[in-house]
Order: structure tokens, then sequence, then C-alpha cells
């Protein structure tokens, strides 16, 4: 396994933990908006949401060139 294999599978148990200890309703607000959902549930939002960006910004990354 690769380091970079080590690190997110590392970050990808700590959030589970995270998930499976926070699993309480909570009220999010956003602008107009209120919804009543499970803490476990927005924080796998968020996780899906930042890894979704990350792949995108590196995406956008202007490669690298051999000189």
């Amino acid at each position: 396994m690769s380091f970079r294999q080590v690190v997110v599978a590392l970050l990808v148990l700590l959030v589970v933990v995270l998930m499976i200890q926070n699993a309480g309703v909570v009220s999010v607000r956003f602008l107009f908006w209120r919804v009543d959902m499970s803490l476990f549930i927005l924080i796998l939002l968020s996780a899906l949401l930042g890894g979704v960006v990350g792949y995108f910004v590196k995406l956008r990354r202007p490669k690298k060139t051999a000189s």
C-alpha cells in the first residue's frame, strides 16, 4: 500500500467513527431553509461533497511537464 492509500484509509476510518458516534438529530438552517436531519447523514453528505470538490480541483490543475 502506498502512503497516499494509507492516509485515505485512515481518513475514511475517522469519518466513519465520527458518523457512528454522532447519530442525533440536528436542525440545519441555510438562508431561508430549515431541515431537521440526522447528524450521521449530514457528516456523510459533507464528506462526499468535500471529496467531489477535491476531485474536480485536482482535475483543473495544470499537468506538470518534464523539463
